[in-house]
C-alpha cells in the first residue's frame, strides 16, 4: 500500500502529461482493437463454432477423372457416413432458402437455411430463448418448427423471448418460432435469418441433389487420417447408397466466406495505418515522460537517500504503468465499442456478412488489446528498471547546477522520436490523399447516360401470387399506366437501369462478323431485352441508326459505340452483321447508342463489356391453368419484375414507390436511386478512405505536437545559452531562425524517411487504388509542403517565446 501511494503520488505531481498520456494510448489501443476486429472477422475469418478445427466440410468427385462434383450429398449418402462413427461424431446437412413472410406489416423476403436437426449442436451454439430442434421438429406437418435469428425476433415481436410459441405467416406453410439464436449466431452464409428443421428424404429437400453437408471429426481421427479413411471408403459407401462405383468423397476444413483479394489487402493497409498511429502515440508518450525523466530522477535519489530500496523503485514504477495502462484500456475499451458500432453501421452490408465472424468486440479482441496495454505498461517501466541498477545517488542530488547537460542526452531521444512521428504521419497523409484521389476519380467515371433524378423499383413476386410470364406483362402494364399519370414521373419503362446487365454476360471466344472468317475474341456480351422507351428515359444518346420500332424481330439489334468501335472500327455499323458461333443466327444492326458502364466495368482491369439490345418481346397468353402441387412445400420460384422511372424530384420517390404498391401490395417492393447503386458498389473503398483518412488526420496532429512539445522543451533547456547569445549582440529574428532551422531540419529529415518509406510500400498499395499512381510525384511533394508549413506553424509559437528572453534575468539565475 506504501508503494501504491507512492505510485499514486508520483502520477499525481506528472498531472496533465500523465492525463494527457492516457488519452493518447487510450485513442492508439482503440483505433488498432477496431482495426483488429475487423481484420479478425473478414481477412483472418475465425469461425466462431466449438473446436471449429474439428469441422470438415465433404466434398464429391469422380474417381475416374479427379474432377470435383456437386457439392450437394444425397439422403442416402448422408446415411452411409453417419455410419462411418470411427471417423465422425455426426455429419449434418443444409440447403439455403428464401422465406416470403406475409401476415401483418409488410411482405418480406428472408433469407433462410433447410438445416438437419443436429446441425446447430454441431457447430457448438444453442437458442439463448427457447429450444433447440428435435427429431420431430423435422416432420413436415401443417405448421414447421424454425428457430429466428435475434434482429428479425425484435422485429416482428419486440422482445426476442416473446417470439417463442408464436407463428409466422408466409405464402406457403406458416412457421412456428420454438427458438431465437444469439446475435452472433451465423451459418452457413451469413445473411440466414431463419431456420427450418429439415429432413433430407422430405418434401422441403424435394428438386435438389441432395444437402450440403458438414461433419466433425471423431475423438481420435485427424484430418489426415480422414482424408486416406475417406478416400479408401468412397466405393464402398458410394455403392451401398447407390451413387455408382465412380463416386468419391474428400473432406475438407470448414471455411467462412472468403472475402475478396481486393478486400483483403484493404483491410491489411488499415491494419497497418492503426499501427503507424499507436507507433507514433508511444513516441510522444516516451517524449513526455523524457520531459519530466530529471524532476523524476531527483525524486527516486531522495527516496533512496531516505532508505527505499531498489526493489521499492522498481515496484513503484510497476505500479505506475499498471495504472497508467490500466487507465489506458478502460478508455479503449470505451472508444472501441462506440467505433465498433459506428463502423457496423457505415459499412458495405456485403462486407459485414462476409464472413461467420461478426465484427465485434470478442475476447480475442479484448486479449490483443490488453497485450498492447501490457506492452505499453512495459516500455513505460524499463527505463525506471534500468536506471535504479545503477543509480548515482550523490550525482543526481547535483543535478539543479547542471540541469541542461543531464537533460541533453534526453533531448537528443526526443528529437529521434519526434523524426520518427514526422516519418510515419507523412506515410499515413500520402495514404490518406492517395485513397481521397482515388475515390474521386471512381465517382467522377462517365457512366454513360444521365442517372440523376431515376429510381429503380424491383418487384418480388410470391409464386402463389403471379406463376406465368403474361401475368406479369399485365401487371407491369398496370404500373406503367398509374406512373404515367403521377404528377413528377417524367418517364418511366418497364426494366432494370444500368448498371444492370441483363442475363448473365456471354463470354464470346470467337465471332464472325459480315460472312468473313471467325476471329478469336474475349468479348463479355451483357444481353439486354429492352423497349425504346428504355433509351428515352435514360437518355443514352442514339448516334446512329434508329431505336427499336414495334414489330422488330429478335435479329434486329443495337450495339453500344464501344462494340462498334471494336467490331467495324472507322466504319458505318448500321446495316452490318453479326453471329456469335457458326450455329447462331445472325444479328442486324439498326442503332448505335453510347457506351454505358456496368458494375465496376474498367476499374479493375481492361474494358470487357460491351452492351448488345434485342427488343423486348410481349408474352403469348396463357395456357389453361393446370394444377399445382402442395403449395406448403413448393420450391421458391418467385418471379422478379423491375420498373425505373425518371423523377423530377427525390422527394417524388416516396410518392412512386406508394403508386407501384397500390397495384398489388402483396409484392415486396425495394426502391433505390440509380445514382446510389453506382456509389455502393465502391462502398468498400470509401469505408478505406475514411479510415486511412481518419487516421492520417490523427496522426498529422499528433506529430505536430510532438514537433511543438519538442521545441517548447528545446527552447526551455537551451533559455541560459539563448541569454547568452543575446547578450553577445544576438537578435530576437536569429534566435528565432535558430528555432525555426532546428525544427526544419528534423521535419525535412522526417519527410525524407517517410516519402522513401511511401514509395517502398507502393506496390503493395497501388492495387487499392484507381486513377493515380502509388508514387504520385505531386501527392509526394504536396504533403511534403503541407508537413513543413504546420511544422513551421508549430515552431511558432516555441521561437516567439525564445525571442523574448531577458538576457539579464537569465544569467543571474
Amino acid at each position: 500500500m506504501n508503494e501504491l501511494h507512492w505510485a499514486l503520488r508520483n502520477l499525481g505531481a506528472r498531472g496533465w502529461r500523465v492525463a494527457l498520456s492516457v488519452v493518447l494510448l487510450a485513442v492508439a489501443l482503440a483505433a488498432n482493437a477496431l482495426m483488429f476486429a475487423t481484420a479478425d472477422s473478414l481477412v483472418f475469418q475465425r469461425t466462431p463454432y466449438r473446436d471449429v478445427d474439428r469441422l470438415v466440410e465433404i466434398t464429391q468427385r469422380d474417381s475416374r477423372t479427379g474432377r470435383t462434383g456437386s457439392s450437394f450429398m444425397s439422403p442416402a449418402l448422408l446415411d452411409e457416413w453417419r455410419k462411418q462413427s470411427d471417423l465422425f461424431e455426426g455429419v449434418e446437412g443444409h440447403l439455403y432458402k428464401v422465406v416470403f413472410l406475409s401476415g401483418t406489416g409488410e411482405p418480406a423476403m428472408v433469407r433462410a437455411a433447410d438445416v438437419t436437426v443436429g446441425l446447430v449442436a454441431l457447430l457448438g451454439w444453442k437458442p439463448r430463448w427457447g429450444r433447440s430442434f428435435v427429431a420431430e421438429d423435422a416432420r413436415q406437418g401443417d405448421v414447421q418448427p424454425v428457430l429466428l435469428a435475434e434482429s428479425l425476433a425484435r422485429e416482428r415481436f419486440g422482445n426476442p423471448a416473446a417470439a417463442i410459441g408464436q407463428r409466422l405467416e408466409t405464402t406457403a406453410q406458416p412457421l412456428l418460432v420454438v427458438g431465437v439464436m444469439p446475435a452472433d449466431f451465423r451459418y452457413p452464409g451469413g445473411t440466414e435469418r431463419i431456420w427450418r428443421a429439415l429432413d433430407p428424404r422430405g418434401p422441403l429437400a424435394n428438386g435438389f441433389g441432395g444437402v450440403s453437408t458438414i461433419a466433425r471429426l471423431a475423438g481420435g481421427a485427424t484430418l489426415q487420417t480422414a482424408t486416406t479413411l475417406v478416400e479408401r471408403r468412397s466405393e464402398e459407401v458410394g455403392k451401398a447408397a447407390g451413387a455408382g462405383a465412380a463416386y468419391a468423397a474428400t473432406p475438407a476444413p470448414l471455411r467462412s466466406a472468403a472475402s475478396a483479394a481486393a478486400e483483403r489487402r484493404m483491410l491489411l493497409v488499415l491494419v497497418a495505418a492503426a499501427l503507424c498511429v499507436l507507433l507514433i502515440a508511444c513516441a510522444n508518450v516516451a517524449s513526455l515522460e523524457l520531459a519530466g525523466a530529471v524532476s523524476r530522477a531527483r525524486t527516486c535519489a531522495i527516496r533512496l537517500a531516505i532508505g527505499a530500496s531498489h526493489a521499492s523503485l522498481v515496484r513503484s514504477a510497476f505500479l505506475e504503468g499498471l495504472i497508467v495502462s490500466a487507465l489506458s484500456a478502460i478508455g479503449a475499451l470505451f472508444l472501441t465499442i462506440v467505433a465498433v458500432r459506428s463502423l457496423i453501421a457505415r459499412v458495405a452490408p456485403a462486407l459485414a456478412t462476409s464472413s461467420a465472424n461478426p465484427i465485434d468486440v470478442d475476447p480475442r479482441g479484448l486479449v490483443f488489446m490488453a497485450a498492447l496495454a501490457a506492452l505499453a505498461w512495459m516500455l513505460s517501466v524499463l527505463p525506471v528498471v534500468a536506471f535504479t541498477r545503477r543509480v548515482d545517488v550523490i550525482g543526481l542530488m547535483k543535478l539543479e547546477g547542471s540541469s541542461v547537460a543531464a537533460s541533453r542526452g534526453g533531448a537528443r531521444l526526443r528529437r529521434g522520436l519526434t523524426v520518427a512521428q514526422i516519418a510515419v504521419a507523412v506515410v499515413l497523409l500520402v495514404g490518406s490523399v492517395l485513397y481521397i484521389r482515388s475515390y474521386r476519380a471512381l465517382m467522377m467515371l462517365e457512366k454513360g447516360f444521365d442517372s440523376s433524378g431515376l429510381v429503380s423499383i424491383s418487384l418480388t413476386i410470391p409464386p402463389q401470387h403471379m406463376g406465368t410470364p403474361w401475368d406479369r406483362h399485365v401487371l407491369a402494364q398496370a404500373v406503367m399506366e398509374r406512373l404515367h399519370s403521377r404528377p413528377g414521373v417524367l418517364a418511366a419503362f418497364e426494366g432494370a437501369p444500368p448498371p444492370n446487365n441483363g442475363d448473365s454476360p456471354t463470354a464470346l471466344t470467337q465471332i464472325e462478323i459480315d460472312d468473313r472468317p471467325p476471329i478469336a475474341t474475349d468479348l463479355l456480351f451483357p444481353k439486354l431485352y429492352v423497349e425504346s422507351d428504355y433509351f428515352k428515359t435514360l437518355r443514352i444518346p442514339l448516334l446512329a441508326g434508329r431505336l427499336f420500332e414495334p414489330g422488330d424481330s429478335q435479329s434486329n439489334v443495337i450495339i453500344s459505340r464501344a462494340l462498334a468501335a471494336r467490331l467495324w472500327a472507322g466504319q458505318d455499323a448500321i446495316g452490318r452483321r453479326f453471329r456469335e458461333a457458326a450455329q447462331r443466327p445472325w444479328y442486324t444492326v439498326v442503332g448505335v447508342v453510347g457506351h454505358v458502364r456496368l458494375l465496376q466495368d474498367g476499374t479493375t482491369g481492361p474494358q470487357r463489356y460491351y452492351q448488345l439490345y434485342f427488343p423486348r418481346a410481349v408474352p403469348k397468353a396463357p395456357l389453361p391453368s393446370i394444377s399445382r402441387p402442395d403449395s406448403r412445400f413448393a420450391l421458391p420460384s418467385f418471379a422478379f419484375m423491375n420498373v425505373t422511372a425518371r423523377v423530377d424530384s427525390p422527394t417524388r420517390a416516396a410518392d412512386v414507390y406508394q403508386t407501384v404498391r397500390s397495384v398489388d401490395p402483396r409484392n415486396i417492393l425495394k426502391l433505390e436511386f440509380v445514382d446510389e447503386i453506382y456509389t455502393r458498389q465502391f462502398a468498400d473503398r470509401l469505408l478505406a478512405t475514411r479510415i486511412v483518412g481518419s487516421f492520417g488526420v490523427l496522426a498529422f496532429v499528433l506529430a505536430a505536437a510532438g514537433i511543438y512539445g519538442l521545441m517548447a522543451f528545446l527552447v526551455a533547456i537551451q533559455s541560459r545559452e539563448m541569454g547568452i547569445r543575446m547578450a553577445l549582440g544576438a537578435d530576437g529574428r536569429a534566435i528565432a531562425g535558430l528555432v525555426l532551422g532546428s525544427s526544419l531540419r528534423l521535419v525535412a529529415l522526417g519527410a525524407v524517411l517517410g516519402v522513401a518509406a511511401s514509395v517502398a510500400v507502393s506496390r503493395w498499395v497501388q492495387s487499392q487504388l484507381y486513377g493515380v499512381s502509388a508514387v504520385d510525384p505531386a501527392t509526394l511533394a504536396g504533403v511534403v509542403v503541407v508537413v513543413g508549413v504546420v511544422a513551421a506553424a508549430a515552431t511558432w509559437h516555441p521561437a516567439r517565446q525564445a525571442c523574448r528572453v531577458d538576457p539579464t534575468e537569465l544569467l543571474r539565475s
